[in-house]
């Protein structure tokens, strides 16, 4: 049996949002019978900004005729590229 939860990203100290850290999440992931994980793209927003490490993270919600099982949340972590 297919099931489709969701994934919805909550800031941390990242804020989501066109002019902030990333681009929020939610969207609808596809398990196959027997898959354990799914890959998806979440898009960081860069700047020219030196910022210390920030992070926000990402839950599975809704599964809907199945069960998640821990971990059902991942941290993210978004490293700078701007400064030392």
């Amino acid at each position: 049996m297919y099931f489709f939860p969701d994934v919805v990203s909550f800031n941390g100290n990242a804020k989501a949002g066109s002019d902030k850290d990333y681009k929020e999440v939610v969207q609808t992931v596809e398990f196959e019978p027997g898959q354990a994980f799914v890959e998806f793209d979440v898009a960081i927003n860069d700047d020219d900004v030196v910022e210390h490490l920030e992070a926000f993270r990402l839950e599975l919600q809704n599964a809907n005729g199945a069960r998640i099982t821990e971990p059902d949340v991942a941290k993210v972590a978004i490293e700078d590229n701007d400064g030392n």
